[in-house]
């Protein structure tokens, strides 16, 4: 039988001077765990295909969950109330309850009631804001207090500061938006406040140069007097769950935008929606799942607004090197071309160490780098006009309180699934082979 040297190579443990630890972990453990399904299929499709073929039955695919007991009853005192007066507090114990939320979808008085609540709970982030983020001039001065209005959409993107999860197209966004204010001041434009936290790993410069665009521009377009209130951008600082217990329960708007499959399933997307936000996501992670359990209404309207390229539209683009951003995106449409030659052209910042930054930016999403490194290799020009016609839906719906009040309630009517309550059990059939003990 011919020796596939290859294949040894990839199932070798000892990989020259090095051990390989994924494999020596594949090997030693009795299970190996995708936290979400898209997960499990990428692990037995790509990077343990190998090992796949060999002990099949070690793989499977447990979904992620969260506490509804911290991130529903102790994050939103206001919206456990109100559910507990609706359907009792089984909840608490057994998320499916939540399923019986929807008998409600029709009743008006609940729906305003849950604005209400929501209203609320922005009200209280506004004051965190004011206090917490003072607005601050380039030194680091602070020069006023930033205030928000709870009346405009909160669009909220939390998480660790990294390319693949995109906050970078999520500024190129905003950037988008805040030039089709300057050309038309007169529209009329739903109002938003964009809200950024998490952390850079300390070595990831990349990372902290994402962090410094998103408050160049909250500088740049907070002071621009033709822009008013319509749009406003702030970068919460020293992020931690403390924060997020108060940042969660306002959200209108959850940003789970990664590169499709490059997530591995996500939680705060669980978080957000079990608090009534609506989930701007891409085919990745746990958000597919989300989709699938949140579903349509009873009019056939869809709950989560999903955009963007597929993993394996994302593999196909990005493996055959074909993918060229300056002639694809740059070259090809002006809005884009717009976006980048204001990171080049000194037009978000007259500080010469902030222009290197916008350079290096712009320089990454069009050119190949000197590593070999593709441009856009997280596809955020790729997909940046599909998520700006994804934004303008929100925008419609908000328009129309009721149809928004809807989604929020079968937003969280149907994240039973999404309980850390069903992955440990899940875990306890499946891998540690536990038997439930009553009490």
């Amino acid at each position: 039988v011919p020796c596939d040297v290859d294949r040894i190579k990839r199932l070798s443990i000892i990989d020259g001077k090095d051990v390989n630890m994924a494999r020596l972990a594949i090997v030693g453990s009795s299970k190996v765990n995708g936290v979400s399904q898209l997960h499990a299929r990428k692990l037995i499709e790509t990077v343990f295909s190998d090992f796949y073929q060999i002990y099949p039955e070690k793989f499977l695919g447990i979904t992620n969950g969260v506490t509804q007991r911290r991130w529903l009853l102790k994050a939103n005192p206001r919206l456990a109330k109100l559910i507990t007066s609706k359907i009792g507090d089984k909840w608490i114990i057994d998320l499916s309850h939540l399923k019986e939320l929807e008998q409600f979808v029709d009743d008006e008085d609940f729906i305003k009631e849950l604005i209400r609540v929501k209203l609320a709970n922005k009200s209280d982030l506004v004051d965190v804001i004011e206090k917490r983020n003072p607005l601050r001039d380039k030194t680091g001065k602070i020069v006023s207090r930033i205030r928000v209005s709870p009346n405009s959409i909160f669009d909220i993107q939390v998480k660790r500061i990294h390319e693949y999860k995109r906050q970078l197209m999520n500024a190129l966004h905003i950037l988008m938006q805040y030039n089709e204010i300057k050309a038309n001041p007169n529209a009329k434009i739903i109002p938003r406040t964009y809200i950024f936290a998490g952390k850079a790993a300390p070595g990831y410069k990349t990372a902290k140069d994402i962090i410094q665009f998103i408050n160049i521009l909250a500088r740049k377009i907070n002071n621009d007097p033709d822009i008013e209130d319509k749009i406003k951008i702030v970068f919460m600082e020293n992020y931690n769950v403390s924060l997020a217990e108060k940042i969660i329960p306002a959200a209108d708007v959850s940003e789970q935008i990664s590169t499709a499959g490059m997530e591995a399933a996500g939680t705060g997307n669980n978080k957000f929606a079990m608090n009534g936000a609506l989930t701007v996501g891409t085919w990745d992670g746990s958000t597919i799942e989300m989709a699938e359990q949140i579903g349509q209404d009873n009019k056939g309207e869809e709950n989560v607004f999903l955009f963007g390229k597929k993993a394996e539209e994302v593999d196909i683009l990005l493996q055959n090197g074909n993918y060229d951003p300056k002639r694809d995106m740059y070259d090809k449409y002006p809005e884009i071309k717009q976006l980048i030659d204001q990171l080049w052209n000194n037009e978000l910042t007259d500080d010469n160490d902030e222009q290197k930054i916008l350079w290096s930016i712009a320089d990454r999403l069009v050119y190949k780098q000197e590593d070999g490194t593709p441009g856009d290799r997280y596809l955020v020009l790729a997909d940046l006009l599909a998520y700006r016609d994804t934004q303008h839906q929100i925008d419609d719906l908000y328009r129309n309180p009721k149809a928004w009040g809807r989604k929020m309630l079968l937003n969280i009517a149907r994240m039973g699934y999404f309980s850390s309550d069903r992955s440990i059990r899940e875990y306890s059939e499946k891998v540690w082979d536990l038997k439930t003990v009553e009490t």
